[in-house]
């Protein structure tokens, strides 16, 4: 397998963006989206990450002489709301998409976050199932619902009743993530998240109902951040994706990947 890029950043172009590439050989790109880019937009007057990759394959392409036939392909395997900034693998190949999209249906792809949230989670909500374990990580299983509003949120124990007025109760599904708190002060909280359902909005929505939005999550009742604020940016929110390990598609190397969230709030 040739290694193309490891160890080097290759930005993607983006006036005043941190959009880059981490990783990059035959069959995978692993990139760094910025909070603010979207992963995959319909609008076509907006850049998001896929088109930015697609620019960047055309470019390679050129550069080494490879005559394409079509557009690039770009294998989109999982996502990142806008305003999260954290890692995500894209597959360059319909093969090694597919593999990919497998491990994460086996959940074997592993996804951990960091969050700066208001308060501390509420320890009383119910749960369908909670565990605790020594060292302090908190599993939670939990019932969610993407609401007609285009919001989601946690309907553990919720009357049946209330629940048809959010959406269809048929469309409820299990979440499941592990959480632990790093270090609390000034009323806030550094959480690490470990993803184990990819759920829409769901560590969103799952500190909101603990009583803990994270920061500048406005969309699920966090207090506003203000625009001059120099410790998060005006369209981000304090979530980032910061490791991600998986198999490659190809050699079943374990590939592990870590960064650090280049927000300020994250280091306060």
């Amino acid at each position: 397998m040739e290694d193309i890029s490891r160890g080097k950043n290759t930005e993607l172009n983006i006036p005043d963006k941190k959009d880059h590439i981490i990783y990059e050989d035959d069959n995978i790109i692993v990139c760094v989206k910025s909070a603010g880019t979207a992963t995959q937009s319909a609008d076509l007057r907006s850049k998001d990450l896929v088109s930015l990759i697609k620019t960047h394959l055309v470019r390679q392409a050129r550069k080494n002489k490879v005559r394409l036939t079509g557009e690039p392909y770009v294998g989109l395997i999982h996502r990142l709301d806008q305003p999260v900034e954290g890692i995500l693998v894209i597959a360059k190949d319909k093969e090694s998409a597919a593999n990919l999209s497998k491990q994460v249906t086996d959940n074997r792809i592993d996804k951990r976050y960091l969050a700066v949230v208001e308060g501390i989670p509420n320890d009383d909500k119910i749960h369908l199932k909670k565990e605790v374990s020594k060292d302090g990580t908190i599993y939670i299983e939990d019932e969610i619902i993407k609401k007609s509003d285009g919001n989601a949120r946690i309907v553990t124990g919720l009357p049946a009743d209330e629940l048809k007025t959010l959406g269809n109760p048929e469309d409820k599904k299990i979440s499941k993530l592990e959480y632990k708190i790093i270090s609390s002060n000034n009323n806030r909280s550094l959480i690490e998240v470990h993803l184990l359902t990819g759920r829409f909005h769901q560590i969103r929505a799952t500190m909101a109902y603990l009583g803990c939005p994270i920061v500048g999550d406005t969309r699920y009742g966090a207090p506003p951040i203000p625009p001059d604020s120099a410790h998060l940016s005006p369209k981000a929110i304090a979530l980032c994706s910061h490791k991600l390990s998986f198999k490659h598609p190809v050699t079943g190397q374990t590939m592990s990947f870590s960064i650090e969230p280049s927000e300020a709030i994250f280091s306060e």
